[in-house]
């Protein structure tokens, strides 16, 4: 066994003789590669994350508008203002590509980026910038019952400019989304005025109906009672000959005319309001009418939001603009790493194949 030749500690200190001689161009090769790898890096555009956290506010920012909260309650409107509803609008308008567009054209720094491009290219550009606004899941954070925490991520090529536009971006985000909320309440208030106004007409429509219902009676009591004078003043009854005891059964005739006719007179001389208040359902109707039109749902409203529009936009939504971070996105060592391996690997698998060949042509 050990006169048994040992091939593969002869090859690889072969390899290894066969490297050393060769090295020049395993050196001139991985330089060149790593040259391209550094050409590449400077080449390519550095992209950095601009990052920054955003939760809701604590319910107290809102104390202010419960008054507002339960009168759309009390009309039977879902709609509300607290620190869980206006952070759920702020993450609609956050990833609302259009909004953020129409935000980011304003933007002076948006602006000079597309200032060489026609309308259709610069809508197509602001597109692809309100893009790289994204709403992320806050990972690693205590989060508190009742809070949502969110990161607003931004990716863009300049560290201070990215953090310029995610901090006008915002601000401008949240003016919108004050001006949306009060734009909803005026919408509700104008809403409540009109279900108010509605209802108004709808009472009035019945008490006009109760008063010609009440004519209908009166003119039908009239004729009924004339019928019953005629047959007193036929059969000379002139006053009441019904015995006490069998008023309600007796024939309506043997009260007497003069009583009749007495009723007609006062039927016939009543007001229209003396008609409506002894009509029956008149008194329910004049009270819900008198309730509806004494309702101050919509002013008071009104003056709700005044509480809420006084509120500092900033404090809408938790966001502290000093954690704002910047990322880079560039993997440059990795790239300038892979570039010095691969320049190595080719060089010396060059290498040895160019001598396994001459080898076996010299066998050959």
């Amino acid at each position: 066994m050990s006169n048994i030749p040992r091939d593969d500690e002869i090859d690889l200190f072969e390899m290894f003789q066969l490297l050393w001689d060769k090295k020049w161009i395993i050196v001139i090769s991985t330089f060149l590669f790593s040259l391209a790898g550094i050409i590449f890096i400077f080449n390519q555009q550095e992209t950095f994350n601009v990052t920054i956290p955003a939760k809701n506010s604590k319910p107290s920012v809102f104390v202010g508008v419960t008054p507002l909260n339960e009168i759309l309650s009390e009309n039977e409107i879902t709609f509300q203002i607290d620190n869980i509803s206006v952070f759920k609008l702020f993450e609609f308008k956050i990833t609302d590509n259009q909004e953020v567009k129409n935000i980011l054209k304003k933007n002076k720094f948006i602006q000079q980026q597309i200032i060489d491009l026609d309308e259709l290219d610069k809508e197509e550009a602001l597109l692809e910038y309100a893009k790289n606004f994204q709403l992320k899941d806050a990972e690693n954070s205590i989060i508190l019952e009742d809070q949502i925490q969110r990161i607003v991520l931004f990716k863009w090529h300049d560290e201070e400019e990215g953090k310029n536009i995610v901090k006008e971006t915002l601000i401008e985000i949240l003016d919108n989304l004050k001006k949306s909320v009060i734009n909803d309440v005026n919408q509700l208030a104008t809403a409540i005025e009109f279900k108010k106004q509605r209802m108004l007409d709808d009472l009035n429509v019945q008490l006009s109906a109760l008063e010609d219902n009440e004519i209908a009676v009166i003119e039908k009591r009239i004729s009924f009672l004339s019928e019953q004078a005629e047959i007193a003043k036929t059969l000379g009854i002139e006053t009441n000959t019904i015995d006490d005891v069998r008023f309600g059964e007796a024939p309506f005739f043997l009260r007497g005319y003069k009583a009749i006719y007495k009723e007609i007179e006062l039927l016939q001389g009543r007001s229209e309001e003396q008609r409506l208040l002894m009509a029956d359902g008149y008194l329910d109707v004049s009270l819900r009418l008198q309730l509806i039109q004494s309702g101050l749902a919509s002013s008071h409203l009104m003056d709700s939001l005044k509480i809420f529009e006084d509120t500092n936009t900033v404090d809408l939504i938790d966001i502290n603009f000093g954690l704002i971070k910047t990322e880079s996105q560039s993997k440059n060592k990795i790239i300038l790493l892979i570039s010095v391996l691969l320049g190595a690997a080719i060089s010396i698998a060059y290498v040895i194949f160019t001598h396994a060949y001459s080898k076996y042509k010299e066998k050959t």
